[in-house]
């Protein structure tokens, strides 16, 4: 009577369900030994780059005018100048590029 409270209370696990739980016992060990020791970045799940991507990819970002204080190779006309084609050609790719990120050139 015991012993069959006890199977109740502390289920046996199967001989698959222990070996599932120590082969994620161990990746969970060596990723945390990687991340520890630098060789792996620790990363977030989903679409979102690290911060060394992100500056990375920002690196090459087009240089500001003091004048209009918008991107140097926009020219320096001002936005309320500029024709309905200029404005659509300037900022769709960097609207495309704030919304989608990485995927923007895949997609254009």
């Amino acid at each position: 009577m015991v012993d069959a409270a006890i199977a109740a209370k502390f289920p046996q696990e199967t001989d698959e369900q222990r070996i599932t739980r120590l082969v994620q016992e161990g990746v969970d060990a060596a990723t945390a030994r990687m991340v520890q020791s630098g060789q792996l970045a620790p990363g977030r799940k989903g679409i979102v780059m690290t911060a060394e991507q992100a500056a990375a990819a920002n690196s090459g970002a087009d240089v500001i005018s003091e004048k209009t204080k918008m991107p140097a190779s926009w020219g320096d006309k001002p936005l309320h100048e500029m024709s309905h084609e200029d404005l659509i050609a300037r900022t769709a790719p960097v609207l495309a590029n704030h919304v989608f990120g990485e995927r923007a050139a895949k997609i254009a």
